[in-house]
């Protein structure tokens, strides 16, 4: 418990008294002042950065799934971001070991929420396609580049030098719409830049590769459900294909590396002297100053030589067996980490999808040799080597490879999606007091549900079913515009087989084109943009006010998107803040943003992405910023009101009754269920205390809709002639708290005061005479 100064004048305190059975009680309320600071409660605020993985055959390989595993307990409070990008299972189901990488990953999340934060609270994203995957030459594992003539194609052959490579390459101009550059997704997938030993440390102690056995495996690997009229099954008794890894030495040799399900972490895979000394000669290169904004390769076209050829590509999709039999090879040779053949194109060019990744060696020094006499000291080192694979991704500029796109990279039949869905939904069943909200439909760039074969009304109908069918309904859903919301919803209400009470309860929305002109990145209706696949979008004021409407029962959020333009109105008088509003220059504006997120109820943002957008609220000044007893800058302020923001306003005890007033000054409800408690505290015996449950529907508290907006404020009353026979000390302070008992924490109040822990926030005192 913290100490605390009560603030009290005359005129702000006023005791009042009743009688309880002949008692009289007097009741001296505490001074309440609004507090301007952020607060750490769940379900709202800035999450920190789309955080994104991959799923795949090898997880102790991936340097970017290595770090991520061992960051998770450093990452900010609060709400926090995982995206998992499918593309490696888009011709096949999930495999075991992909599906115990994210098991272990959830896991990580799980310790965090229990040990470091318990406001933890994942937004989980799963899509197919990232922008990431940079094709590949058919022979050497290369990434490919566009010709000058042509930015689509390339003439790279199997014989192209690396200096042919970068000769062929050319300046590609960013795609864009009406002049402005098309939405990318700012994905946190840099492991690779700072995986060191102490990650890989981790994750050998950490991970258990045998997660899904706590599971019951036939619930994890066999259901059968029904979407539509289309039923899909899995079968769990399918055997999964053994995963080799192949890479060309520095004597063009194809060197093959088998991952049995059994395998163990590798320690060190065995390269020569000359492709060691390749993979240090660009170690230069591992540093953020050689990446853009978005995570990219960004080189100039002599750093790109240089960096190519001190390169080892590797190729995942190789087939042993099917190597083995087309080169006449005796598997003998192939017991240990290598086999060399000279393999033709077909033995390697198994997949459709052939992306470009690489190798990277990490050096660290280890004892050799401790001391006869002191266990602790290490008297001789040596160098170990340690290698893990990342994906190669070049920028769209002069060194921009040769990406698959989108509809290249999801499945080529909705039933593979279903499957996927229902093979996942077990271990996110699992985390489902970990998980608040789902993101998106598994389709699209990104998953931002663009780009897709995917998008037509039958598509997404079936996809949003399977999830509200096999994941746990206290998961919020969303799609990404609401143009979606409504042509999905006609469908839930109108056919049979839908659950259309489940959708109306936990179907949202997410932008991840907020504050982006007037139609927050083509998220509305623009004369430049079409309607697509039956679904209708209307102007910015429509679909504003229907955001109004849903998200007082869905949450709404996404991340904002920065227009350089000029911002003529950043610190302004009070008085020419409305003009502003009602014909607003630039929607990037902190008043014009501020009025939007509290018009779409907005719940989360990133606080990674659009950071210039943020430093811009950020420029406008507190003192011009009109709201009592605040004085932080335009960026703290939004971040502070996302989701619901409670203040304690006043309390007073008349007829028996006290009654507790609290204003929701946030953008939004809170859209959990919370538990409300008044506790009397005697003064004179600290064994006795009296608890009241105080029965109120915290999610609509702030947003009880009046004919001209909302009553803000909610009146609370407790009958305290009920508790008499309690009463058993002449004195009490009376507390106030709100619990959230799926996080097991209490929620704060904006307000100075101070918060007491389990008792919340002392707002009077009784005196029984």
């Amino acid at each position: 418990t913290t100490t605390t100064t009560t603030i009290t004048t005359s005129t702000e305190i006023i005791s009042s008294n009743t009688e309880i059975k002949d008692r009289k009680i007097n009741y001296s309320p505490e001074y309440l002042k609004e507090s301007d600071q952020d607060l750490e409660n769940p379900y709202r605020g800035w999450f920190h950065g789309a955080v994104t993985v991959d799923l795949t055959d090898y997880p102790e390989l991936d340097c970017n799934y290595i770090f991520t595993f061992h960051q998770v307990k450093s990452f900010k409070n609060g709400l926090q971001y995982l995206g998992v990008r499918l593309g490696e299972f888009n011709n096949r189901r999930i495999s075991k070991k992909a599906l115990a990488s994210l098991d272990n990953l959830l896991s990580e999340y799980k310790k965090r929420k229990e040990t470091i934060d318990p406001t933890t609270q994942l937004i989980l994203r799963f899509y197919y396609d990232g922008e990431n995957y940079c094709k590949t030459n058919s022979t050497s594992f290369q990434p490919i580049f566009p010709t000058q003539d042509n930015p689509t194609t390339t003439t790279t052959t199997a014989t192209t030098t690396t200096t042919e490579i970068i000769e062929a390459t050319t300046t590609s101009s960013v795609n864009s719409i009406d002049g402005e550059s098309d939405f990318k997704l700012r994905q946190l997938d840099n492991g690779h830049l700072y995986v060191s030993n102490e990650e890989f440390e981790y994750f050998k102690q950490e991970y258990d590769p045998n997660i899904l056995d706590d599971h019951d495996n036939d619930n994890m690997l066999l259901s059968r459900r029904s979407s539509g009229d289309k039923d899909y099954e899995i079968d769990v008794d399918e055997e999964e294909e053994i995963q080799e890894i192949g890479f060309f030495n520095d004597n063009d040799e194809l060197q093959v590396i088998q991952l049995n399900e059994e395998s163990n972490l590798f320690e060190e895979i065995q390269l020569s002297e000359e492709d060691q000394q390749k993979l240090e000669s660009k170690e230069k290169y591992y540093d953020e100053r050689y990446y853009n904004e978005y995570n990219e390769l960004s080189l100039t076209k002599e750093e790109l030589k240089d960096y190519l050829s001190n390169s080892i590509f590797i190729n995942d999709k190789l087939n042993l067996e099917e190597l083995v039999e087309s080169n006449n090879l005796d598997k003998r040779y192939i017991s240990d980490e290598y086999a060399f053949s000279n393999a033709t194109e077909e033995d390697y060019n198994l997949s459709s999808i052939r992306a470009a990744k690489e190798l990277r060696q990490i050096s660290f020094p280890m004892c050799s040799k401790h001391s006869d006499t002191d266990k602790d000291v290490c008297i001789e080192e040596k160098l170990v080597n340690k290698q893990c694979i990342f994906q190669f991704k070049s920028s769209d500029y002069i060194t921009g490879c040769v990406r698959y796109n989108t509809t290249e990279i999801e499945p080529e039949n909705l039933n593979l999606i279903l499957i996927h869905i229902t093979q996942l939904s077990d271990i996110i069943n699992k985390y489902s007091d970990l998980i608040y909200i789902y993101q998106g439909t598994f389709v699209g760039t990104y998953g931002e549900m663009h780009s897709s074969k995917y998008l037509d009304k039958n598509s997404l109908t079936q996809i949003i079913d399977t999830m509200d069918k096999t994941f746990d309904p206290s998961i919020f859903l969303s799609v990404r515009t609401p143009s979606h919301y409504r042509g999905i919803k006609d469908v839930f209400e109108t056919q049979k087989g839908y659950n259309y009470t489940s959708y109306n309860n936990r179907m949202g929305l997410y932008n991840d084109g907020l504050f982006f002109r007037d139609h927050d990145y083509y998220t509305y209706k623009n004369i430049w943009v079409p309607d697509e696949n039956g679904f209708v979008k209307e102007f910015r004021d429509k679909e504003v006010q229907f955001q109004d409407d849903i998200c007082l029962r869905v949450p709404n959020g996404g991340e904002g998107v920065f227009l350089a333009e000029e911002d003529k109105y950043i610190n302004i008088d009070e008085s020419q803040i409305p003009a502003i509003l009602e014909n607003p220059e630039y929607y990037g504006n902190f008043y014009v943003s501020n009025q939007h997120a509290r018009n779409i109820h907005l719940t989360y943002l990133n606080d990674d992405y659009d950071k210039k957008l943020i430093d811009h609220w950020g420029e406008t000044e507190g003192k011009y910023i009109y709201t009592k007893d605040w004085n932080i800058t335009g960026d703290k302020y939004i971040g502070n009101h996302l989701g619901y923001r409670y203040v304690l306003r006043s309390s007073e005890f008349f007829n028996n009754t006290l009654e507790i007033i609290i204003e929701n000054v946030g953008y939004a409800p809170a859209y959990i269920d919370f538990e409300s408690y008044v506790l009397l505290k005697s003064t004179s015996s600290s064994s006795h205390s009296i608890k009241i449950k105080v029965e109120s529907d915290n999610k609509k508290w702030g947003f009880v809709k009046q004919e001209n907006g909302y009553e803000k404020t909610v009146s609370l009353l407790i009958d305290l002639e009920k508790e008499s026979s309690n009463f058993l000390s002449d004195n009490y302070e009376v507390y106030f708290r709100v619990y959230d008992p799926r996080t097991d924490t209490d929620i704060k109040f904006g307000n100075t005061n101070t918060y007491y822990t389990n008792y919340g926030y002392l707002i009077g005192t009784i005196t029984m005479e």
